[in-house]
């Protein structure tokens, strides 16, 4: 199944179908980050902020979890991803009053128990796509050696877990 990175998508801009568009909603569905930063900016265009809110804060778990698998810590700027676009969308800035505080919370409690619904049916994705993140990738890239990027398969729900645990104690204590 072909998955849609960013630059795929930024690449395929106008000519972008319909057909594609509903596999990068797809694939957002089922627990993929970077199609989630699509769906961010879908959602703010047409100003429908409370799904934005949504899109985030499950990107910001799903990468969360994925950079606890990976053994290159620096990969964790997967992150930046959506910094980039607070940065230079303006809309992002309307979250913040048309989305109340209490709402998102209620929208990231509902979120962490999307995930943790998912991990615990193992639905979740392979975390192999926050390498390209990383500074492993770049030093292999330029010749250098290459090392192991994830912590063993067999780890990947236990340390997914702890990230769901992490964000029910923030949760419970804001």
């Amino acid at each position: 199944m072909k998955k849609f990175t960013i630059a795929s998508l930024l690449i395929l801009g106008a000519s972008f179908s319909l057909n594609a568009m509903d596999k990068v909603e797809k694939d957002a569905e089922m627990g993929h980050p970077e199609p989630m930063l699509f769906m961010i900016d879908q959602s703010l265009e047409k100003n429908d902020f409370m799904e934005a809110a949504k899109w985030i804060a499950r990107f910001k778990i799903r990468v969360r979890q994925d950079a606890a698998c990976c053994t290159d810590k620096s990969a964790a700027a997967a992150m930046d991803a959506l910094t980039f676009r607070q940065m230079t969308n303006p809309k992002f800035a309307r979250i913040a009053t048309a989305v109340p505080e209490k709402t998102f919370k209620k929208i990231f409690t509902d979120e962490v128990e999307w995930v943790e619904e998912k991990l615990q049916k193992d639905q979740l994705p392979s975390p192999e796509w926050i390498a390209e993140y990383g500074m492993s990738t770049f030093i292999v890239a330029l010749g250098g050696p290459a090392s192991a990027l994830f912590i063993p398969q067999s780890q990947w729900k236990k340390e997914r877990m702890k990230i769901i645990i992490e964000y029910k104690k923030a949760l419970n204590n804001s």
